[in-house]
């Protein structure tokens, strides 16, 4: 029987906000006062994505796994939105990301020079299938 692991991937980079080119959003990102922060910290949001997370059906028949890669904003108001996949892996298991990304209560935003800003975030999650 086949048991499931979910693992979340904590390798998580935040890059500053709308219009920025690629390298002035990583020069913003290092001089952020504050990351965005799930409520709770990065614990807290792999639980929450643990205990909101399954494993789609299809998926584990036929013992498809991967890492799926979801990128989305974290407005001024720590709103998450702007949803899309960086990177996929089957219909299900990238259905099943976005949704629990869509589950997401609101974030502590990201600061710059005391003011909130609007930053992207990059969430890889994968799901494996441990054969019993």
């Amino acid at each position: 029987m086949k048991r499931l692991l979910l693992f979340i991937g904590l390798v998580c980079f935040s890059q500053a906000a709308l219009a920025q080119k690629p390298a002035a959003a990583k020069k913003l990102s290092q001089r952020l006062t504050t990351q965005a922060q799930f409520p709770g910290g990065d614990s807290a949001m792999v639980e929450f994505i643990h205990e909101n997370l399954r494993y789609p059906q299809m998926e584990r028949d036929n013992d498809i796994q991967g890492k799926v890669v979801v990128r989305f904003m974290i407005d001024k108001a720590g709103n998450v939105g702007d949803i899309k996949l960086a990177m996929k892996v089957s219909p299900g298991l990238d259905k099943e990301a976005l949704r629990v990304t869509n589950l997401m209560p609101t974030w502590k935003p990201a600061m710059y020079h005391n003011k909130p800003i609007t930053v992207y975030y990059v969430l890889p999650i994968t799901f494996r299938l441990e054969k019993s």
